[in-house]
């Protein structure tokens, strides 16, 4: 998901940093998440938004816009 990507490097984190500082143990599953191959739990989710520094309405809308950009991608 674009906007996933822009906030890990915006932290300046590479994907394995990413990883940690979510808790998730393999690289290759932030990637797959970041990639929009697989979902997170809200748990997961919340976490990345506490290290995105964003409010969560700029959070929230960032998810809202990807959500309907790749519905349109769809049809």
């Amino acid at each position: 998901m674009d906007f996933i990507k822009k906030i890990r490097e915006e932290l300046g984190f590479t994907h394995y940093r990413m990883a940690q500082e979510m808790g998730i143990s393999h690289v290759y599953s932030y990637t797959r998440f970041e990639e929009a191959r697989e979902a997170l739990n809200a748990d997961k989710l919340v976490k990345l938004w506490k290290l995105s520094g964003i409010s969560g309405n700029e959070f929230m809308s960032m998810i809202e816009k990807e959500v309907t950009r790749n519905k349109g991608k769809r049809k």
